[in-house]
């Protein structure tokens, strides 16, 4: 989906994981989602806000619509792996769908938990995945918040734009 497409959307879900202890899955339930528009359709403010206070916002923008270098060094970071006759493996950049998340803010995070917040991030990146292809983000935009997004960067492919660390991340 393109975000200019994502910002017609009338109503926003998001789904969870089975794995979640009643109480987690109890403060994920009360979360609740505001999509507004950026600085033209091509970009998007993403904000999560729970019932305790937490607040988490970020931007999202479109790679493929904004013609952004980084899709270049995203495509050189493609694992193509067809050595082995019995396994094959093409890891490739879809042809839209591609956005980056960028400027992650905690509002009142100390009022949940580490757990709390890490599921959080879980019901994030299954949201994005079921809206986009693939996401990317760099290194330095996810300082605040890295340490809650553990599961996400194990399962993202590291890569480097100008020079800057990144990761992106898609569904398997």
């Amino acid at each position: 989906m393109r975000v200019s497409q994502f910002l017609q959307k009338d109503r926003f879900e998001f789904r969870f994981c089975s794995n979640e202890s009643a109480e987690i899955r109890a403060w994920l339930e009360k979360l609740g989602i505001t999509v507004s528009p950026g600085s033209n359709l091509n970009h998007a403010i993403i904000v999560f806000h729970s019932s305790t206070g937490v607040n988490l916002q970020f931007k999202i923008r479109d790679l493929k619509q904004e013609k952004s270098p980084m899709l270049s060094a995203m495509h050189a970071s493609v694992i193509d792996d067809s050595d082995d006759e019995n396994f094959d493996f093409w890891d490739k950049i879809p042809p839209f769908g591609v956005i980056e998340q960028y400027g992650f803010e905690l509002i009142n995070e100390q009022e949940a938990s580490s757990e709390e917040l890490e599921s959080l991030f879980h019901v994030i990146e299954l949201f994005m995945l079921d809206h986009f292809m693939m996401t990317t983000f760099k290194v330095s935009e996810i300082k605040p918040v890295e340490r809650y997004m553990k599961q996400t960067i194990s399962m993202s492919i590291p890569y480097l734009y100008d020079g800057i660390a990144c990761y992106r991340y898609k569904n398997y």
